[in-house]
């Protein structure tokens, strides 16, 4: 896939930052799949096959975030000026009980990492877009309608 995946700093640092630390786990892992070949037969031996199944899961995300890093085109988020909801704002709701959430718009590839993050092409992220402070927004989701009043945007 050659597409270009739209980040911010921020978002481009927590991949680098989980690149280093599954990096650093990698030889660990092949250290403990090496002890656990040194104790013989394979069939019947828990770590081996623990460790190789670690093993194939690293390779697998060492590679996807190798790919997402090399496609990543940063938007600089620190001099926009916008009063709308764009990708990469932060966005302070209150909801009908009077309860305050923050919602980070973010692309589809960073999104879910934490409840805060939607993405820009969920309900939540969809209905946000293009909103200013002050305006009520109703969400339709599984579950039912949401109802929040926009309080504050940043970047």
């Amino acid at each position: 896939m050659s597409d270009t995946i739209l980040l911010t700093k921020e978002n481009l640092e927590e991949l680098q930052a989980k690149l280093a630390e599954l990096m650093a786990e990698k030889p660990l892992v092949v250290a403990r799949i090496e002890l656990a070949r040194s104790h013989g037969d394979l069939k019947e031996n828990a770590d081996y096959h623990a460790g190789r199944e670690r093993l194939g899961f690293l390779e697998g995300q060492l590679a996807y975030l190798r790919d997402r890093i090399a496609r990543a085109q940063i938007i600089d988020t620190s001099n926009m000026v916008t009063d709308k909801v764009i990708m990469g704002t932060k966005v302070k709701v209150q909801d009908d009980d009077g309860e305050i959430e923050m919602f980070h718009v973010v692309s589809d590839m960073d999104a879910g990492a934490t409840d805060e993050k939607v993405s820009i092409n969920s309900p939540i992220g969809k209905a946000l877009i293009g909103k200013k402070v002050g305006d009520d927004v109703s969400i339709i989701v599984p579950r039912g309608t949401l109802h929040y009043k926009i309080l504050e945007l940043s970047f």
